[in-house]
């Protein structure tokens, strides 16, 4: 039996490790704040799910299998907080995750990123972006440390995680 998986009270919406292989968003509340969809075997978020759930704040995606992130998440550039999609599939982020205003916790480690969108600059200050090791990639962060060096026109070696301020 399936622990409840939506709390009214905290408005979040909450599935670990029950081996989804995707989103239920029309059965998921409009009003839901936090997503948490861990550990299941993910491919792809719907673009509608940003579109027609626009309160987001938390989305938890982490160990999935996530090829991509629609670019509809620019819908939720008022709301989203929080993005932890770390060990997934990820070959790039959305071009317009700059937009994302509120956005102060990235977490993308253990996925196939190998640069950074343009608008990755535009990301408010203050924020904390988790580029770690994650699935052991052991080359994902030379790629991610020059893509950062190149954005913020300075070295930073060795980095895992970076603080905009």
């Amino acid at each position: 039996m399936r622990d409840k998986v939506y709390d009214v009270k905290t408005k979040t919406y909450k599935m670990i490790r029950q081996q989804l292989k995707c989103i239920p968003y029309r059965q998921i509340p409009k009003e839901t704040e936090h997503l948490i969809l861990m550990e299941n075997e993910i491919e792809e978020i719907p673009g509608e799910l940003f579109e027609t759930h626009v309160n987001l704040k938390t989305i938890e995606m982490y160990g999935n299998r996530l090829r991509e992130i629609p670019e509809s998440i620019i819908n939720l550039r008022d709301t989203l907080e929080v993005l932890n999609v770390e060990a997934n599939r990820l070959e790039r982020l959305p071009e317009g995750i700059g937009e994302l205003s509120r956005l102060y916790y990235l977490s993308v480690g253990g996925n196939r990123l190998k640069t950074l969108p343009e608008s990755f600059v535009e990301l408010n200050g203050g924020g904390e972006f988790d580029f770690g090791y994650g699935n052991g990639n052991p080359n994902e962060m030379e790629y991610l440390s020059k893509a950062v060096v190149d954005k913020f026109g300075h070295r930073i070696p060795n980095v895992d995680k970076v603080e905009l301020i």
